[in-house]
C-alpha cells in the first residue's frame, strides 16, 4: 500500500481508529495524508484510474446516483 500510496514522498502515512455508522471502533486504520508542507490551493486532477477507483467503491457503498453523476464529471490528467 505504502508504494501505491507514495509514501514516504508524497503522502505519510498514518495510523487512526475510526468509528463505524453503528457506532463500532475500529482501530489501527491505515489512512494516508498529503504532508502540510506539500499542499496547495489548486486543484489536482486525478488519473483516470484512480478516479475509476473512487466511482467504484461509489457504487459499491450505495452512494447516491447524483454524487456518482458529479463523480464521473471530474476531469482526470489522463
Amino acid at each position: 500500500m505504502d508504494k501505491k500510496e507514495g509514501h514516504p514522498k508524497k503522502y505519510q502515512r498514518h495510523i487512526i481508529s475510526v468509528r463505524t455508522e453503528e457506532g463500532k471502533e475500529v482501530k489501527n486504520v491505515i489512512t494516508y495524508w498529503v504532508p502540510k508542507e506539500k499542499t496547495t490551493q489548486d486543484f489536482i486532477k486525478p488519473s483516470k484510474e484512480y478516479l475509476n477507483i473512487i466511482i467504484k467503491g461509489a457504487e459499491r457503498y450505495g452512494l447516491s446516483k447524483e454524487w456518482i453523476d458529479k463523480l464521473k464529471q471530474i476531469p482526470t490528467k489522463d
